[in-house]
This record gives C-alpha cells, structure tokens and sequence, in this order.
C-alpha cells in the first residue's frame, strides 16, 4: 500500500493532468482526464480532494488516511464516465471524517478568486504578463487553479490597464492603482510578482495582498523550476496559507469507521472483491437481494473483479451486518471494516 500512497503524493506534486473542480458545490468533485481504471482514478481524485480541502497539509500516508485511500470506494458517491475523463464525486460526509480523524484543519470557505499582475522583462512592448494565450502563465495557473478550487484571472492588459497600471508600479507594491485596475476583474485578492528566466529555469517571486482597502500585504514568497513547477509551488504556499487562516479542526466521531458503508444519502454502500464473472455477480446479487432488510441492491461501480453495490434498507444494519456475516460466501476483509468483502468461489 505504501508504495501506491508515495505515488499518489508523486502525482500530486508533479502530475500534469488538467483535474476539473467547479465552485462552490463541487469541492468534492474531481474529473481524471484519460483512461485510468476505475480504482486508480478513485484513489488519486480522493488525493486530489484531501489536499485541496486540507490546503495541502493532510499527510497522505498516516495509516487512518492511508486506509481511506485504499479503502477509496466506501468514499466515492457516484462515478460518470465522460470524453474527459472519469468524474468522481465523494460523499462530504466521509471525506470530512477522514480530515477529521487526520487532525489537520478542515477549509471549504471562503475560496476567493486570484488576480494576477506579474512582471516579465522580457515581453515587449509591455512587460506585464496579459491575460491571453501569448505565454504559457494564464492557463497554467487556470489549471493548477481548478486542482485548488481557487479561479485565477489575468487582466486584458489593455488601455483601461495601462492607465492605471505599470511594471514599475507592480514592482515596487502600490497598491492603490493595481486595486483600482483590480476591480474590473471582480472581487478577490491580488497577486504581484517579478518573473525572471534563468539557465536553471524560472524564478517568480511573488506577494500576496487582499484585495480590499488598502491591499494588506499577506504573505509573500518565491518558486523556481519549470514553468508548471513554478505555477504548482506557489498555488500550494497560497491555499496552504488560506487553510491556516480560515481552517477549522473537525471533531472526529468516536468509534466511528470512516470506510463504512453509510452514505450522506442514506444508503450502503457494500465492496465485494473477487467477483470474477458475471455468474458470480448474478449469485452475489441473489444472495444480497434475499436479505429481508435490503429493499434494494444495484451495482455502483466495477473495477476489475471488484463490485460496489448500492443498498437500500427497510430494516436496520446491525441486522444487515449480522446476516452479511452469516452468508458462507461472503468473507470480511479486515474486522474494522463489514462493508468490503471477499467473495468466496464455492
């Protein structure tokens, strides 16, 4: 398992795919882009989620974490295959509970837009970084920015702009005339900057400010690398930021396993490995369906020889766990856990 979750935080650091993530409702939302298998994409998406409502300071790897991780499909709500991807949306409930049980704060509000005034010496005849495909920044920063849910905008850098706005006056911060060509933007907080191109690369040292009154000066610092390097670094030191200022410890709920079953929606969910046929799958269903607290069972998900499936009760769980338990084909896969199961073969 280790080796999986050190290349979950590989492809979180460095990962390029342009994940999707829609305010305000869909935090827990992610879209992996290509034809990864149904786990594998379950299992970076809940990476990308716990980082992105953590600003980054959730580890990965501590074992109730770890566990959620590769535990993944007691997570995810509801999987919708798409020309760009698989989007996998996670049930709020257990993705708070694990956060909670990690310790580390809880961040969903507020998400406040980005705006970008960057200086770059080297474009001619402005030496401001506009908000069009002539570099490769505004998309970049689009796109790291949809991994943190924080939008990202460059200004049009057009005459209304340069009025008000220069690459001396971004230099030295002051910041009543960038607040001013900031406010045709929206509200949200500013960030300037300096980019230089060095032979190691880019370096961007940047300042962030609120974007109200006076432009407080919140926070500054520095990235240096590649250009998508240089985009990922400074994106995580601003959402690790905002986390530890509007972040709020969960109380985790005592006893409670944050892989079961139950989801926000009131059913079970129920992950059964080994299911390596459609035979088998027919006898899992007759043999789930014959529960007399089980009103409904539909397949979820499949991945592999591995099946989630969708119950609705009429009675109550412990009777649910108590008659799972009893069936001869079916087999617990860890104590801690009745809701994944093996299927025995007969």
């Amino acid at each position: 398992m280790r080796p999986v979750l050190v290349l979950l935080c590989l492809f979180w650091l460095g990962g390029q795919p342009a994940w999707s993530a829609d305010q305000p409702a869909s935090l827990f939302r992610v879209t992996v882009p290509g034809n990864s298998a149904v786990l594998a994409a379950e299992q970076q998406g809940i990476a990308v989620v716990l980082q992105r409502l953590t600003g980054g300071q959730i580890d990965l790897q501590q074992p109730d974490v770890a566990k959620g991780i590769e535990q993944v499909g007691n997570l995810v709500s509801q999987v919708t295959p798409g020309s760009g991807g698989l989007t996998i949306d996670f049930a709020p409930d257990g993705v708070k509970q694990l956060i909670a049980t990690s310790g580390v704060p809880y961040w969903e509000q507020p998400r406040p837009a980005l705006i970008f005034w960057l200086v770059d010496s080297r474009l001619s005849p402005v030496p401001l970084v506009p908000g069009d495909p002539s570099t490769v920044w505004p998309a970049l920063f689009a796109q790291e920015g949809n991994r943190w849910a924080l939008r990202s905008s460059f200004p049009l850098m057009d005459l209304d702009d340069l009025t008000l706005v220069n690459a001396d006056l971004v230099n030295q911060g002051l910041m009543p005339s960038l607040l001013k060509a900031s406010a045709r933007y929206g509200d949200g907080l500013l960030v300037r900057g300096n980019l230089s191109q060095r032979e190691d690369g880019w370096l961007l040292q940047w300042h962030l400010h609120a974007g109200d009154g006076k432009g407080e000066a919140l926070i500054n610092g520095q990235a240096q690398g590649a250009p998508d390097a240089v985009v990922a670094q400074t994106m995580a030191a601003i959402s690790h930021y905002l986390a530890e200022r509007y972040g709020q410890k969960l109380l985790a709920a005592t006893g409670l396993d944050v892989t079961a079953g139950l989801m926000p929606t009131g059913e079970y969910q129920l992950v059964v490995e080994g299911v390596k046929s459609v035979d088998d799958l027919l006898a899992l269903q007759g043999v789930v369906r014959q529960l007399p607290m089980v009103s409904k069972s539909n397949v979820a998900s499949m991945d592999g020889d591995r099946v989630t499936l969708s119950l609705t009760l009429n009675g109550d769980v412990a009777a649910l766990v108590t008659a799972l338990q009893a069936q001869p084909r079916l087999k617990a896969i860890a104590a801690t856990n009745n809701f994944h199961l093996q299927w025995q073969q007969p």
